[in-house]
């Protein structure tokens, strides 16, 4: 078949389509590169502020919390994070009361330790009157069972002092092991 057409105005229209192309594929690659580009921000911009975040809790600042808008595994990980520092500033707390428990029990095995020590003063003294008053007549005698009952006093003391040593011991062990 043959064609009226003159080749001029084929080629004419072939470059005006070809030129079209190149320009409608410019168009598309420049509308690929923005939105390649915006949706790389949206998929960071979460991330980098969760990085952030992370970097002001390394820092012992556990006030810090993910709190910006993301969206699937991001919103996963923010929700983990602000668990992880709430779990954290719960271990922190209780650290910090069980301190201040053995702080107190401390305390009390110190005062305990200083009344077992002038206990064992009174009694060491106690103990020297009952030498010296051994060899006095037997009016003395009466001065000797006189501080032999005090002994007996300081005893007594010393056992129950003991034994509230030995339980207030025993706390501060269940204690450390509960730390």
């Amino acid at each position: 078949i043959v064609s009226n057409i003159k080749t001029d105005t084929v080629l004419e229209e072939v470059y005006e389509i070809r030129n079209f192309t190149f320009i409608i594929a410019a168009v598309c690659v420049i509308i690929s590169i923005i939105l390649g580009i915006l949706f790389a921000q949206i998929i960071t911009e979460p991330i980098q502020k969760l990085v952030k975040v992370i970097k002001k809790a390394e820092t012992g600042d556990l006030t810090v919390k993910a709190d910006f808008k993301a969206i699937g595994d991001i919103r996963v990980l923010n929700a983990s994070f602000n668990g992880m520092l709430s779990q954290i500033k719960g271990l922190v707390s209780d650290a910090e009361t069980v301190s201040k428990q053995v702080a107190a029990e401390v305390e009390k095995i110190n005062e305990i330790a200083k009344n077992s020590h002038n206990i064992s003063e009174n009694i060491s003294i106690a103990i020297e009157d009952i030498a010296k008053g051994s060899t006095i007549q037997y009016d003395r005698s009466q001065e000797s069972f006189e501080s032999l009952e005090k002994l007996a006093d300081n005893i007594s003391y010393t056992i129950s002092s003991v034994d509230e040593v030995s339980t207030t011991t025993e706390k501060t062990r269940i204690i450390g092991n509960e730390s």
